[in-house]
């Protein structure tokens, strides 16, 4: 399109492409895969997690962290989470992750 040369003949498309960090696709395939089952959507998370433990050692990691957190924030709102009452018949796994939660006080 017209509108997406600059001034000096750029095209701003091919620029916002080059911008764009390239692990932005693979967090993007993950969470459109939450569609279909909650896989992706967990890994994501569990990423989330694992990479908190490394931001220490490498900073670098930063931008990457601030990506997958805002996808993170886009996929689960409210609107889109399940809630459950807790009764005698939930599992020991949730339980357990609730205990963990609370105790670390996350």
């Amino acid at each position: 399109a017209q509108g997406d040369h600059g001034p000096d003949g750029s095209n701003l498309t091919s620029l916002r492409k080059a911008l764009i960090p390239p692990w932005i696709y693979l967090i993007k395939q993950f969470a459109a895969s939450t569609f279909e089952d909650s896989s992706g959507i967990q890994f994501l998370v569990e990423l989330r997690g694992d990479l908190l433990g490394f931001l220490k050692h490498w900073p670098r990691l930063k931008p990457f962290d601030a990506d997958l957190l805002d996808t993170l924030t886009t996929i689960l709102t409210v609107g889109s989470l399940r809630l459950e009452q807790l009764t005698w018949n939930t599992s020991a796994a949730v339980l357990n992750k609730l205990i963990q939660y609370h105790n670390t006080g996350q």
